[in-house]
């Protein structure tokens, strides 16, 4: 008997041990937050209601204009609430959540607000008089002043939800490498589809490219002498369709000289009608082109010098 009264008590004591485990390494996996987790009633702050909720189906019924760049970076769903403020004023909230930060800043980037100016909050905020939008994690927040609300008020109620959602203080990393050398200040832009890439660019370039076929890409502004560049760098999903939006664009310049380089034939010189030239490259999934370059050499060179990799 007394062995197995041994037996059972050193079961028991090892089962405790392993639950304790289970339980203080449970702790530190992380756990998936909630939209309505953060959207919660803060001190100085009553949570009066979600009034609507949209997924990214039904998201134009709320933003027409934006729905689909949103959606195109991977918006997940949208919660629209309603707060009073202590002293009797009231705001409403939008809670945008995305499949990852990188599509939430995305979004962040390629939208505005009008006549808002940035301040510290997140990783990027903006504001003007009534409105107050900032991005953080997996998420963009809107908070919108209404009936008699304030702007002071409303940057105090986007702070306390920004304090709740995880992410940290550090910006991910959304662009691919692109060389900081001679690029002008601003200017990158990040996208997922044609519809990001079509607002700074054309729907022909997009096509021409094959956008549609990309996984993402990113593009900026760079200064080679006193000529203005646009960079592009597009990630695909294989070299196979990488070779074919190099095929793609050839063909729709097939009206103009094409020179091709001895040393890679994968590198492609385009002369425009206005004599601008336009460089082509591409390296495995990835397919880079540079537009509005001169016949100055330098402008060559620094192409060449993204092909190897410059930063």
């Amino acid at each position: 008997m007394r062995n197995v009264n041994s037996n059972g008590v050193m079961i028991m004591k090892s089962f405790i041990v392993i639950l304790t485990l289970v339980l203080i390494t449970g702790c530190l996996f992380p756990v998936a937050q909630s939209p309505r987790g953060i959207i919660l009633t803060f001190g100085d702050y009553t949570l009066l209601g979600v009034r609507e909720s949209f997924d990214a189906l039904n998201l134009k019924e709320h933003i027409p204009e934006d729905a689909r760049i949103f959606v195109e970076f991977g918006v997940d769903s949208c919660l629209v609430a309603e707060f009073m403020s202590d002293t009797g004023k009231y705001y409403n909230i939008d809670l945008y959540s995305f499949l990852s930060p990188k599509g939430a800043l995305g979004t962040y980037h390629i939208t505005d607000i009008p006549g808002s100016q940035p301040f510290k909050l997140g990783y990027f905020a903006r504001k003007n008089d009534e409105t107050v939008q900032f991005i953080k994690g997996h998420y963009i927040v809107t908070v919108n002043s209404a009936k008699d609300g304030t702007i002071e008020e409303a940057v105090k109620l986007a702070a306390d939800i920004a304090r709740r959602i995880e992410g940290g203080r550090i910006k991910p990393d959304i662009y691919e490498m692109l060389p900081k050398t001679n690029m002008v200040k601003n200017s990158e832009l990040y996208f997922t589809g044609p519809r990001a890439f079509e607002n700074r660019f054309s729907p022909e370039l997009s096509r021409a490219l094959k956008i549609e076929s990309s996984l993402e890409g990113t593009a900026a502004k760079y200064k080679i002498n006193r000529t203005n560049v646009d960079l592009i760098k597009i990630h695909f999903p294989g070299r196979r369709e990488s070779l074919e939006a190099v095929d793609s664009y050839l063909k729709t310049r097939a009206d103009r000289p094409v020179l091709h380089s001895r040393l890679n034939l994968n590198y492609h010189t385009v002369i425009e009608r206005d004599r601008s030239e336009v460089f082509i490259a591409e390296s495995g999934d990835k397919f880079y082109i540079m537009l509005g370059a001169t016949s100055d050499i330098k402008d060559q060179n620094f192409f060449e010098y993204i092909l190897r990799g410059g930063n």
